[in-house]
């Protein structure tokens, strides 16, 4: 069988699927009773969309994110707040 181990599906999943038709069928992917492909091809997609998440949860803060879209009155309250700002006039030492 496989003397190392890859993460890479690419590399895993080919040499698996050449192995299997040639002639070692399923005990390629069930080898001693683990299953083989949860590692390199679903691993990586489960890894990605949970990586997804917390970066979207955490880190981005853009209006179309998905989990920290602003609600009505956060929207209502924002531009509230723009429209004072442009109002004002800049009097005094403030005026540059």
């Amino acid at each position: 069988m496989q003397t190392g181990y890859a993460i890479n599906p690419a590399r895993d999943l080919g040499p698996r699927l050449l192995t299997a038709m040639v002639g070692y069928g399923k005990d390629v992917f069930t080898f001693r009773n683990q299953y083989w492909l949860w590692c390199p091809v679903i691993g990586p997609i489960v890894g990605a969309l949970v990586g997804t998440f917390l970066y979207d949860l955490f880190f981005f803060t853009g209006s179309e994110s998905i989990l920290n879209k602003p609600d009505a009155n956060a929207r209502a309250r924002l531009e509230r707040a723009m429209n004072q700002e442009r109002q004002r006039s800049i009097v005094g030492a403030d005026a540059v």
